[in-house]
């Protein structure tokens, strides 16, 4: 599964990339990264995780 947003500012592309980061920590087999206004999420397909990220998002 590969995610790439583009955010409308900085400060929101940092907390995008923080919250990849996170998960991509907690996966072992998945990257994070980006800069600026991109945030990448780079991971094997898990649907538990692609819910998750729906479900904080909704937050």
């Amino acid at each position: 599964m590969r995610l790439f947003v583009r955010t409308a500012e900085t400060a929101t592309g940092d907390r995008v990339r923080t919250y990849f980061q996170a998960r991509a920590a907690e996966m072992g087999s998945a990257t994070a990264g980006g800069g600026g206004v991109f945030a990448l999420f780079d991971a094997p397909f898990v649907p538990a995780v692609l819910q998750r990220m729906l479900a904080d998002a909704a937050k």
